[in-house]
């Protein structure tokens, strides 16, 4: 007696275990209509709730902000506005969601055809022939997985566009793999136009947009580079240009805590490296075909509110190492931030009778090299500050915090501007002409008047405090 199962009776076996994982389309529908407007919705309560905090108006009216552009600006609308669209949109999704519309059900998934009548029909069941015309063309298609993801398809060649990632009351995440997307916006373009799309380019890499809900009214909302991205394209002139970016998580989002009136932001962004021509970005003469590679060494930073107590800014650096901008073997700009004081700086602010107040820890400090001198031609003037030149600044108050405040309150004209609290500004360039400058607490700063050989270095003057 044999032990071994027939073949076809464990590929049965596989195909009943996928379809009774596929997800029912009654359900595909209500999650996708009411877990989403659900969490967005309570989402959009907890960031209208910033709109009380009296902390954050004040903050804003010592950073210059007219009282105009605070309420209309920066104030989040009421959550009602959210209502008429997403209510728009669910008529739609129960349309699509339908049982008729299945195209297929192996794999443990359900693809559900999108079909310009389900689109374009208004709440007077009025079509619009024009526009689903246009839908159909796409031949869009929606795959249906798991607990709950839903695939964007593209064309005859079902390329994947995107995903959208529901987990039922924790998070909605738009996920893609740009490599497939690559692929699924050129099938839409070639289905638009009705011709091959002649230009070619290439992109790998993953990237989302994710909304999470920590806990009751509290939610971060983030953009994030999961794969690293690269990025090629051959333009009409022969040369490839290429774009590199490191994994980063989050490249930036937003944290409102309710609870605890507190908004948290963070930016980043892993080394960056951009290779081209010189005239990409300084937009020379179009026979000129130095090249160009731009690199940046990363970014990140913190920016901490909480209504009531002084905001702060925590680790803000530009990476590791030295970012630069070169053509071959000239460098056009190099820069170095704090790379004496830990390459990151932190900050607290306090808002003043006539502005804001920064104090640095542990201090600001900025080497930079500039050489752009070897790109002037006929066509191409540079200024001699640029041409070849070495610059450093810093303001650090060695055992003491450096703190300066800015008079955005002052509207006297030629005034001053800031006023050193605590620490020493320093300016210098290496060119024997411009001697170097230094100004030392208390002291208020301004504009210098008269004629410059150096604005960088000879832009700042000691002036009276208002």
């Amino acid at each position: 007696m044999t032990h071994r199962a027939p073949l076809s009776v464990v590929v049965g076996a596989l195909s009943l275990l996928s379809l009774a994982c596929a997800p029912d389309p009654k359900v595909v529908a209500q999650r996708t209509a009411t877990d989403v407007k659900s969490l967005l919705r309570e989402a959009w309560s907890t960031g209208e709730q910033t709109n009380s905090w009296a902390g954050l108006d004040q903050t804003l009216a010592a950073l210059g902000m007219s009282a105009d552009a605070r309420a209309n600006s920066v104030r989040v609308p009421a959550v009602s506005s959210l209502d008429s669209g997403t209510d728009f949109v669910t008529k739609r999704i129960d349309r699509v969601f339908a049982e008729s519309n299945i195209v297929d059900k192996s794999g443990g998934a359900l693809t559900f055809q999108v079909r310009g009548v389900d689109l374009c029909t208004d709440n007077n069941n009025a079509l619009d022939a024009s526009c689903a015309q246009s839908i159909d063309k796409l031949q869009l298609r929606i795959r249906a997985t798991g607990d709950l993801d839903l695939a964007l398809l593209v064309g005859a060649d079902k390329a994947e566009a995107f995903v959208l990632e529901i987990r039922s009351g924790v998070s909605i995440a738009v996920v893609a793999d740009l490599e497939k997307t690559v692929a699924a916006v050129t099938a839409l373009q070639e289905a638009q136009t009705g011709m091959s799309v002649t230009y070619r380019f290439t992109a790998t890499g993953k990237v989302e947009v994710r909304l999470l809900k920590n806990g009751t009214n509290d939610f971060t909302l983030s953009t994030a580079v999961l794969v690293p991205l690269n990025y090629e394209m051959a333009g009409t002139d022969g040369v490839t240009r290429k774009v590199s970016v490191g994994a980063k998580n989050p490249v930036a989002s937003v944290r409102i805590e309710g609870p605890a009136r507190r908004a948290t932001l963070k930016y980043g962004a892993g080394e960056l490296r951009y290779t081209g021509l010189a005239r990409d970005l300084f937009g020379l003469d179009g026979t000129n075909s130095r090249p160009l590679d731009a690199f940046l060494s990363g970014a990140d930073g913190t920016l901490i509110f909480e209504d009531g107590k002084t905001p702060r800014v925590e680790g803000m650096g530009f990476g590791g190492g030295t970012s630069t901008l070169k053509s071959g073997n000239d460098v056009l700009l190099s820069v170095d931030f704090n790379k004496d004081q830990g390459r990151a700086v932190g900050a607290t602010w306090e808002q003043t009778a006539q502005g804001f107040k920064l104090a640095f820890t542990p201090g600001l400090q900025v080497n930079a090299h500039v050489g752009f001198g070897v790109l002037a031609s006929a066509t191409y003037s540079v200024a001699a500050e640029y041409s070849n030149a070495t610059y450093a600044g810093s303001f650090l108050a060695p055992g003491k915090t450096p703190t300066v405040e800015f008079f955005t309150r002052n509207t006297t004209s030629g005034g001053a501007i800031g006023r050193l609290v605590e620490g020493e500004l320093k300016l210098s360039v290496d060119d024997p002409r411009v001697a170097p400058r230094s100004f030392a607490a208390p002291m208020c700063m301004g504009s210098s008047s008269g004629t410059a050989t150096n604005p960088f270095v000879e832009s700042f003057a000691s002036v009276a405090c208002p």
